[in-house]
């Protein structure tokens, strides 16, 4: 190979090297995407009737958003709409564990409670041998 060919290999694999880490860096955020909306969805379910219908509503935009991001396939954008949905989501998790909170001890107590019918006594002997 001469000098000047060597030269255009480089300058290509460098080019190619530029446009392969932007291609990862998208697909690395559309997956990433692809996971948020898919646990915000699972999360809506399980937060079905224990928020507002008004909080259903503006997750459920976000996620559209997002999901027209992915189509966009524009990095930035995919980003910053995650970032957005995340906003409407966290708080609302946040509520959720509250509330089970909340109602957890009384559940311990009550399975506590429910535990001691089942109780039994008794006294221990020891008998080994001690010689």
């Amino acid at each position: 190979m001469s000098e000047e060919d060597i030269q255009k290999a480089v300058k290509e694999a460098e080019k190619y090297a530029k446009e392969d880490q932007e291609l990862r860096e998208l697909t690395e955020a559309i997956n990433n995407a692809d996971s948020t909306v898919y646990a915000a969805e699972q999360s809506l379910k399980d937060m079905e009737g224990k928020i507002t219908e008004d909080e259903k509503a503006d997750v459920e935009k976000k996620i559209e958003e997002v999901k027209e991001a992915i189509n966009d396939r524009d990095k930035d954008k995919i980003q910053k709409k995650m970032e957005e949905l995340n906003e409407k989501l966290y708080p609302l998790a946040q509520k959720m564990y509250q509330e089970t909170e909340k109602t957890a001890p009384l559940d311990q107590e009550e399975a506590a409670q429910a535990g001691d019918d089942d109780v039994v006594e008794a006294e221990v002997e020891d008998i080994t041998d001690e010689d």
